[in-house]
């Protein structure tokens, strides 16, 4: 898309809380967004003829995705509203909006679609293209997919901090939702998008090999200017690119590691390792594994401080009418990982609370 003003010239702020819980504010050029808005055309396949779901909100950076990438095209954008739809209602408006293209958070989409397995194949419409992100996409949430019917309908894994305009990596999950590859552990996020570079690096800033963890790095144009009136702390987060004289490096905070397949796989956050007896522990790794669980339908594991030391507490719900035992979850736990990543008690809810977001 064309711009009447300086490329450089500043587009929008939007305000983040990142892992710090203290909002800042990312300040986006009119060159990332329009560079931004044509790698989203390419990888939803977006044409005039398509009707877009306006999901988020204006203060998420994924409406950015929802709306200007439609209206480049000239297609049309299904707008959602204050409420949040159940499943119900989702698939309503699905089939009485003829939505094309959805773009969701991951927590969402897997209520979504478990509920929808649930309840049976059935039809969905025009729908051709459904986008998850905003945390780690749950590898068994692919089964759901299956079971709903919906492996013909195209799901992409995206993965992209707001300071890198929106999406930087993305994830095409057609083999694993047709079986033609196995579920790994973690589900990769996949390949950077066009004005995206990405580098995993140790903590002197160099790249690592295949299969070993590192921070990820994010280079390319389609960074931020940095964060508004924050002169310190853009300074801290966007640093000199050493592999490119003159450019700058986001440092996301989050660990990651190249697979085998030349893919990126995420691990965690930098801010979110605990040490248990010494080990560094990762708290999504542990809920990865609960989540694998025959039963378990949403799992958070947190660190405790206690006389004894750091200590892991596991929580989780269960798929409706399933009977969950903390006991049995901890001996399921222990088959698969070393004693000090299991939690010291799992207790099981009927639901996880969650805030009115």
């Amino acid at each position: 898309p064309s711009v009447a003003l300086a490329p450089d010239s500043l587009a929008y702020v939007i305000y983040t809380s990142g892992s710090t819980g203290m909002p800042k504010g990312v300040a986006i050029s009119h060159r990332a967004l329009a560079a931004h808005t044509e790698a989203a055309i390419g990888f939803y396949g977006l044409r005039a003829v398509d009707r877009m779901l306006q999901f988020s909100t204006m203060n998420f950076d994924g409406f950015v995705e929802q709306v200007f990438g439609p209206l480049a095209v000239g297609a049309s954008i299904v707008i959602r509203g204050r409420d949040i739809w159940d499943s119900q209602t989702f698939h309503e408006h699905l089939l009485a909006d003829g939505i094309t293209t959805a773009d969701l958070t991951t927590a969402y989409w897997s209520l979504l679609v478990q509920d929808f397995a649930r309840q049976g194949v059935k039809d969905y419409g025009r729908l051709r293209h459904v986008s998850v992100g905003g945390e780690a996409l749950p590898p068994e949430i692919i089964g759901a997919w299956r079971r709903a019917g919906m492996q013909d309908i195209r799901l992409v894994n995206t993965y992209g901090p707001t300071e890198a305009t929106v999406t930087t990596t993305i994830l095409d999950c057609t083999p694993y939702a047709h079986g033609e590859l196995p579920l790994p552990v973690h589900m990769p996020i996949g390949r950077p998008l066009p004005g995206q570079q990405v580098y995993v690096l140790d903590g002197d800033l160099n790249p690592v090999p295949t299969g070993i963890t590192g921070e990820l790095y994010i280079g390319g144009m389609l960074l931020a200017r940095g964060y508004a009136n924050r002169a310190d702390l853009t300074a801290e987060r966007f640093i000199a690119n050493p592999f490119d004289a003159g450019t700058r490096l986001y440092r996301t905070g989050d660990i990651v590691r190249w697979n085998e397949r030349g893919q990126l796989e995420y691990l965690g956050r930098i801010d979110a390792q605990v040490k248990i007896r010494g080990f560094r522990v990762e708290m999504g790794e542990v809920e990865a594994q609960l989540l694998q669980v025959s039963g378990v339908r949403e799992a958070v594991v947190v660190a405790r401080e206690t006389p004894q030391g750091t200590q892991l507490a596991g929580y989780v719900s269960g798929h409706s009418g399933q009977q969950l035992d903390g006991s049995a979850l901890r001996q399921a736990l222990k088959a698969v990982l070393p004693d000090y990543m299991v939690p010291s008690a799992i207790t099981v809810l009927d639901r996880l609370p969650l805030n009115a977001n």
